[in-house]
């Protein structure tokens, strides 16, 4: 199966190269709405060329070759990486998820419905930026310790 789309991104200390291969479902498939099955590998390198890691994933998607080519099979599937990343950061960074010390698991799963609440609440308010709604409300990162 030929490769569909490259992508060549240089940054961070380390250049990282994207490949995506795209065929019809195979008939036999057991997803009725597979339309397209798809094989992403990404590999990272040093900026000397030194392999730092490589990571293969397989995808199905129920959008036609007609409306998602490699290129934009490619586009959709790092767009969900980065939104993935950014709720991270706003939970990690912003909202100190990581910092917070609580080990019970029911004050954990807790302590992550309220953070989840306050970035939609942040969000409706239409605020500048969660990080005003968390100093505006509270400045403990974890209210439990």
């Amino acid at each position: 199966m030929p490769i569909g789309w490259t992508t060549y991104d240089r940054g961070h200390g380390r250049t990282e190269i994207r490949t995506i291969q795209v065929m019809p479902a195979p008939a036999t498939t057991r997803f009725l709405h597979v339309k397209q099955v798809f094989l992403l590998e990404r590999h990272v390198y040093d900026l000397r060329w030194k392999p730092l890691s490589s990571v293969a994933v397989l995808g199905v998607t129920n959008l036609p070759a007609t409306l998602a080519g490699p290129r934009r099979l490619a586009e959709l599937v790092r767009g969900e990486w980065s939104i993935e990343n950014k709720d991270h950061y706003l939970r990690d960074v912003t909202l100190g998820e990581d910092r917070c010390r609580v080990r019970t698991a029911s004050a954990r799963s807790i302590l992550a419905t309220m953070r989840s609440y306050a970035m939609g609440c942040s969000l409706v308010a239409l605020l500048n930026s969660p990080l005003v709604a968390q100093r505006r409300s509270s400045p403990y990162p974890c209210p439990i310790s």
